[in-house]
């Protein structure tokens, strides 16, 4: 343990608070949090709790990552930590009701389907997740229609990439398909899908462009939306850079460590004929292989061997899973509550609202109405309960004064009696003195 000067120092449970807080955190920008929990009073199955810590993986570290929920928790109990924690979006997952006859068909992959053709296993899912924006909304539900855990993802892959390392900075944020207009001048993207696009925005961190670090964009995560069928895809990805102009011995020694780093040249007289070789020759990098649309020159140092800065290196993105796929159910305005500002299913006329809103606001004012009745009741019942415990005070305290009066009303004729006794007594006895006197 470190000293400075006679007294020891705990450098890493007693580090500056500082350096614990996030760039942006530090530059006043606020930063997104989120808590992924289910919704209350439900339980899920297991593949949806598998989903909801995948869930937890994709928003992390910004996310409560190890919470732990109860049985008996309630909307509220998430509402009050979230303020103590500041969290900005709750999301909650429930497994959902009967679905519509439209979405229940689409079970899973479809033959033809590009998940079909990938082999990656899908899943039907009535399951609902709620997206709400703390404290005063609006919230989103979202349908899930199917989605794939990242085991089915990695289970289609010949090399699966997945470093615990990833998860310690936030994902970047790409969005598709989710603009104000079509590109061809068609009519404008309408407010529901806008809201959507704000909601999954606001979700993570933002990017600054200027003071961005290379070695902390790791991954990214991608929400595509299908005009057509009207859903969301979602996907999770890593990024990898590789570096380019150079041939695959070259790569070996410079991004292989350990003992394998070093090849057998026991065939060769001199090294330049293991890397100028006709062998060498033949195999030529993947990088090199690939299209030049995604080599860049890094303008600084990224994760990885070879990535140094005014490097050229090749960016590629690793699927991480889940992929899910999402509908947009309904809006509401409050944080699960308020009016539905969008039904996927119900669509209502300006006067139907204006029904539904005087209904509710004549609901509102009974409520409130037997909350001030049941109010008063209780007043009226506490009032009656304190007279008759300050009679009965006055009750007790009337019968102690008149026993501490009797008390001593007996305590006074005691005395006297025994006066008058005392010269009773003298008398006789003097009485007895005089008679023995005249014997």
């Amino acid at each position: 343990m470190p000293k400075r000067g006679s007294k020891r120092v705990k450098k890493r449970t007693h580090a500056d608070s500082a350096q614990d807080e996030p760039p942006a955190e530090l530059s006043g920008q606020p930063i997104p949090r989120s808590m992924i929990v289910r919704a209350p009073k439900t339980k899920l199955p297991h593949l949806l709790q598998i989903l909801q810590m995948e869930l937890r993986k994709v928003m992390s570290p910004n996310t409560a990552l190890e919470l732990r929920e109860r049985k008996f928790n309630v909307l509220k109990d998430y509402t009050h930590v979230a303020q103590l924690l500041k969290v900005t979006h709750l999301l909650l997952l429930s497994p959902g009701g009967k679905r519509p006859k439209a979405e229940a068909k689409a079970t899973g992959a479809k033959a033809g389907s590009a998940e079909a053709k990938e082999g990656v296993a899908t899943m039907g899912a009535g399951a609902l997740l709620k997206v709400g924006r703390l404290p005063q909304g609006p919230t989103l539900t979202l349908r899930i229609v199917k989605y794939s855990l990242c085991r089915q993802v990695r289970a289609t892959q010949k090399r699966t990439f997945d470093v615990s390392t990833l998860y310690d900075t936030a994902p970047l944020v790409v969005l598709n398909n989710f603009g104000a207009a079509d590109a061809t001048g068609g009519e404008a993207t309408p407010a529901h899908v806008k809201l959507m696009r704000i909601t999954f925005q606001n979700m993570f961190p933002p990017l600054d462009v200027a003071a961005v670090r290379l070695a902390e964009c790791r991954r990214v995560v991608l929400f595509n939306y299908d005009k057509d069928k009207q859903v969301v895809e979602m996907r999770h990805y890593a990024i990898r850079a590789n570096p380019v102009a150079m041939s695959r011995p070259v790569k070996r020694v410079m991004l292989t460590s350990g003992a394998k780093a070093l090849p057998d040249l026991g065939e060769y007289d001199d090294i330049s004929d293991w890397l100028l070789g006709k062998v060498a020759a033949d195999e030529a990098s993947d990088s090199e292989g690939e299209d030049e649309a995604n080599h860049v020159v890094l303008p600084q140092k990224m994760r990885g061997k070879g990535n140094a800065a005014s490097m050229t290196s090749a960016v590629k993105l690793h699927e991480l899973g889940p992929r899910v796929t999402l509908k947009l159910f309904k809006v509401e305005r409050g944080f699960c509550e308020g009016d539905v500002m969008y039904h996927s299913i119900e669509q209502r006329t300006a006067q139907e609202v204006a029904v539904q809103r005087q209904a509710k606001k004549e609901a509102e004012d009974l409520k409130q109405a037997r909350r001030e009745e049941q109010e008063g009741n209780v007043a009226r019942k506490k009032e009656v309960e304190d007279e008759k415990r300050a009679k009965k005070r006055a009750r007790k305290e009337a019968w102690e004064a008149a026993k501490e009066a009797k008390e001593r009303e007996g305590g006074e004729g005691g005395g006297s009696e025994e006066s008058q006794s005392g010269e009773d007594s003298q008398a006789s006895e003097s009485a007895s003195d005089g008679a023995s006197d005249e014997e």
